[in-house]
């Protein structure tokens, strides 16, 4: 009897912990379709807002702030580089407390400081494949993205590390932007306060958006040249148009004068006659 007791006993113990297990495992599901969704949602959301704008500056400025926003991480930023390895950030968001990598990329140019920019370059992997010869930075299009949880713990090259500490950054993850298949600078999310784990989730993000910045610049770039293929064809327009008007005076001017001149001859006839 004792044993029945225990056997049913430990049946339904054993009932419980895999209803238990279920539920677990149905809340860990619900939770990550849930921010699947709401990743899906921001993603779509940040894309509809670059694209709602044609000007780089404001969609480049949209981008880390919502990504800033989405990640809770300390700052988000645009690095563009330059054909001669260097660069500088262009945009940012970050959080309080944090001095602006904009005024530091201000300061790096004005200062002619080359080396930090090309230890980024060279520790991004980039200097073996930059043609000198047509001037262009490729970058491998396998590398999707950069990530590091803790600067500290990577093995990073002092130099390179001493660039990351100059940034403030303790962790990252990057994603190039490239435009037309040449690289053209990168998207960074940084933690500065604290060592991270970058989730396959958020790395998706982030690649999906340096994709999207890519398609911006060049949608940019057409939207450019169109505006300027405008304004030239305007400006021919009203050149033709005024050289004809002038044309059409001295034509004007010319049939007054020859009329002045008849008037003048039937007047010296009527005056004979």
């Amino acid at each position: 009897m004792v044993q029945e007791i225990a056997f049913h006993f430990s049946i339904a113990v054993e009932r419980h912990r895999m209803y238990q297990q279920q539920q677990k495992q149905e809340e860990i599901l619900t939770q990550a379709v849930e921010r699947a969704t709401e990743e899906h949602i921001t993603l779509a959301d940040i894309i509809d807002k670059t694209r709602r704008s044609l000007d780089i500056q404001t969609i480049l400025s949209t981008t880390t702030a919502e990504t800033r926003k989405f990640f809770n991480c300390d700052r988000v930023g645009v690095y563009r580089f330059n054909t001669n390895h260097s660069g500088e950030f262009i945009a940012e968001s970050v959080s309080g407390g944090w001095p602006s990598l904009l005024e530091k990329s201000s300061q790096d140019v004005d200062n002619h400081n080359e080396d930090c920019n090309s230890n980024l370059w060279d520790n991004l992997g980039l200097s073996e494949t930059y043609s000198e010869e047509t001037q262009t930075n490729t970058f491998n299009p396998d590398d999707l993205f950069l990530v590091c949880d803790d600067i500290y713990q990577a093995g990073l090259s002092p130099s390179y590390l001493q660039l990351l500490e100059r940034y403030q950054a303790r962790s990252y993850l990057l994603v190039p932007i490239y435009k037309n298949r040449t690289i053209w600078g990168f998207l960074v999310a940084y933690e500065n306060s604290s060592p991270r784990h970058w989730e396959t989730r958020e790395i998706n993000f982030m690649v999906q958006l340096g994709i999207n910045l890519g398609i911006a610049l060049q949608q940019g770039d057409l939207f450019a040249r169109t505006k300027e293929q405008e304004q030239q064809l305007q400006t021919a327009l009203e050149t033709a148009l005024k050289q004809q008007t002038e044309t059409l005076l001295r034509t004007n001017e010319k049939e007054r004068s020859l009329g002045r001149v008849i008037d003048k001859i039937r007047q010296t006839l009527d005056l004979k006659t």
